[in-house]
């Protein structure tokens, strides 16, 4: 079916003829033969209107949803090899059009299998199940009733448990989460003390109480039936969550993408006197005179640190203030170093207030790995250049 109608100006006659068209493919395909899902910009998927509706929304109003080119939610089948789901942006439901191509796909595999050391056994080889679930999409089109809707929401928590692929090895939160920290992508807790006075890390990792204000690393104490308090299920009041710098600092060496990125200020930067980033600054170059050491070396990261306070909860009669630490990795050309994707979350300073003054006692994580680095140095796989530096 001829869909370039898609890309047409609204008003035009190729438009109308299409969109007519797909009406009645729509209505065609449908159990109830009187509402569909709205493909409209506004609606996205996500609700069932008249044809007459959805006819006003994708004329009148709004337009169809671009890059919907799949009808799979009004009766069009694909090839099941090639069933693609993904999520449309901001839809919250419904297909989307961008699938990951097979090369792609391979490129996934290997790194999971190098991870994970997952059995390297096709999805397809007897049929995956979720893509036998798949095939069952258009089912979710007709109405149903009550109990019926409240039996397939029951399926879908059921569903949720499932693994995603045949050959996941585990599929709750927790054990993905365990794997998450062994790419270099976990956290650790650390309790702190109520007032900020300090944490409780090294040498005061087992101390019950602030050694400055005196008061309880601890919330109430839960006492048991016996009346004995029951110690391994007590909850510190506060907890410092921090992301351990130097693996992703490492990673950035390991990937072929930002490896080389990383000795961009020293080699690639115009050295024309125009201030374009950090590196033609005269901060940056009073730095490199006193420390020559650390400067002959390109690969050696500048890290830039910022935090602010936010409330988490959305609520602007609450007080409450939580404080992230970001890093950004300034080794890197400007048009990457201020990108979401490279700023590092470095730690999340509990609320409900602000740390204030006393910032520098939740800081101490991310400064005994700063001095780490700076001293004795860290062992780096340096992909670019294929070997080692420190």
């Amino acid at each position: 079916m001829d869909k370039s109608w898609m890309k047409k100006w609204r008003g035009s006659a190729e438009y109308v003829s299409g969109v007519e068209a797909f009406l009645s493919f729509a209505v065609s395909n449908s159990r109830t033969k009187e509402r569909i899902v709205c493909p409209c910009k506004k609606c996205r998927l996500r609700y069932k209107l008249h044809r007459d509706e959805v006819y006003d929304h994708l004329i009148g109003l709004y337009g169809i949803l671009d890059g919907y080119t799949d009808w799979i939610w009004h009766g069009e089948k694909i090839n099941s090899d090639l069933q693609r789901y993904p999520i449309i942006e901001g839809s919250g439901s419904g297909p989307v059009n961008k699938s990951p191509t097979p090369a792609e796909g391979g490129m996934m595999h290997a790194m999971l299998n190098d991870v994970f050391q997952m059995h390297n056994s096709s999805v397809n080889d007897g049929g995956s199940q979720m893509g036998m679930e798949g095939e069952a999409v258009e089912e979710e089109q007709e109405d149903c009733d009550d109990d019926d809707c409240a039996r397939k929401f029951n399926d879908l928590l059921k569903d949720a448990d499932k693994p995603l692929h045949d050959n996941t090895k585990h599929s709750n939160t927790y054990e993905a989460k365990k794997y998450m920290k062994d790419l270099g992508l976990g956290y650790e807790k650390i309790p702190a003390c109520r007032d900020g006075c300090m944490i409780f890390w090294k040498e005061t990792e087992n101390l019950d109480a602030c050694t400055v204000c005196n008061k309880s690393k601890w919330k109430d104490d839960i006492i048991g039936e016996d009346g004995s308090t029951q110690t391994s299920k007590r909850r510190p009041v506060k907890v410092l969550r921090w992301f351990p710098l130097i693996p992703r600092l490492q990673r950035l060496f390991t990937s072929q993408h930002t490896a080389s990125h990383m000795k961009w200020h020293a080699h690639a930067r115009t050295k024309d006197g125009v201030l374009r980033h950090p590196a033609d600054g005269e901060a940056w170059k009073s730095f490199d005179a006193r420390h020559p050491d650390f400067a002959s070396d390109p690969r050696n990261v500048r890290l830039g640190l910022a935090s602010d306070g936010f409330n988490p909860f959305g609520n602007m009669s609450s007080s409450h203030s939580t404080w992230p630490v970001m890093l950004v990795p300034y080794n890197l050309p400007p048009w990457l170093c201020m990108k979401h994707p490279y700023f590092m979350l470095s730690m999340i300073i509990p609320g409900p207030s602000s740390p204030g003054m006393k910032i520098d006692k939740y800081l101490e994580p991310l400064i005994s790995e700063l001095n780490e680095l700076w001293v004795k140095g860290v062992p780096t796989f340096d992909v670019s250049e294929k070997k080692k530096f420190i």
